[in-house]
């Protein structure tokens, strides 16, 4: 029959039980799955419903709310502003429509700030899960001291928060967070998938994995395997991802000569089959929490260099 919930202003609405709402937009298939596992196998909610720009991995208890129609929409500027709207909204609907118990929204912009807000309307508790470090709170847009105040203001505001470690709790806590809503949580490894395998050869000496971005450093990793080509000519390296530096990291691996050395595959739904290849993942990124993808290397056997 429901919960009631009551805030301050002693204003009550009815609460589904068990239901929990999981905000998670363009994070990778295989991470939201890393991420809702745990939460699914607690067995303290009856139905998970997860919100994602696409359906994610078939899951027995979890239901997808997208908007696939994004992905048609080949203007970028366009398809950008109408996400920005469609988001907020379309989690704001289904908020007052099921009523859940708990709204969980993973990176604070624009995913958490939308959670707080959707949860906050509809006085329901709000998990806020920063996984991107310490820059994640200050983000890298400009005039960041106003999106870092909002920010710090909504972590303070929410009834729980996770974070991927000791360091942004820390701050966190610096910053006036109470300490005594804040986890440690990273989620999940699924080992039937993540695993070394004997069987499959290593032919790959150098992997990297994640976006095309400054932060995370394809371009350092290509300069590493130019200078370890000048020692070890047949040197293999393979790319997976996408983003805003790819066409630089076409233009360097021709420039350098690195054709026969270097292979990007674009974003992978099966990581898996390049980390069981793998020797070595290299992840120079600028700042990195604890992050799954060096989790899934190391369960196939794949030494991280982080």
């Amino acid at each position: 029959s429901g919960k009631l919930l009551t805030n301050k202003k002693s204003r009550r609405l009815r609460v589904k039980p068990k239901l929990c709402f999981i905000v998670v937009g363009r994070l990778g298939k295989s991470l939201t799955t890393n991420k809702i596992l745990p939460v699914l196998h607690t067995g303290l909610f009856d139905k998970i419903i997860v919100f994602r720009e696409q359906k994610g991995d078939e899951i027995p208890g979890i239901r997808y709310i997208t908007l696939e129609f994004l992905s048609r929409i080949r203007l970028k500027i366009l398809r950008k502003t109408i996400q920005v709207i469609a988001e907020p909204l379309q989690l704001l609907f289904y908020s007052i429509v099921f009523r859940p118990a708990y709204i969980n929204g993973y990176q604070l912009v624009p995913k958490g700030i939308n959670s707080f807000v959707a949860s906050r309307i509809v006085f329901t508790k709000c998990i806020i899960s920063s996984i991107g470090g310490i820059p994640e709170i200050k983000t890298y847009f400009r005039n960041n001291w106003i999106w870092h105040s909002l920010n710090i203001f909504v972590l303070k505001h929410a009834d729980i928060v996770t974070t991927k470690g000791k360091n942004v709790t820390e701050y966190l806590i610096s910053k006036g967070v109470n300490s005594s809503k804040i986890f440690t949580y990273n989620g999940s490894v699924d080992v039937k998938r993540f695993n070394y395998d004997v069987k499959v050869t290593k032919d790959i000496d150098i992997l990297f994995v994640g976006n095309f971005s400054p932060l995370k450093g394809p371009d350092r990793v290509l300069s590493i395997v130019f200078n370890i080509k000048q020692i070890i000519p047949s040197i293999k390296s393979t790319f997976l991802g996408d983003g805003i530096l790819m066409k630089q990291i076409k233009g360097d691996i021709k420039n350098l000569n690195l054709e026969d050395n270097v292979v990007l595959e674009g974003f992978s739904e099966n990581p898996e089959y390049y980390f069981k290849r793998a020797k070595v993942l290299v992840m120079p990124s600028k700042s990195e929490g604890l992050a799954s993808s060096m989790i899934e290397a190391m369960a196939c056997g794949c030494v991280p260099v982080v």
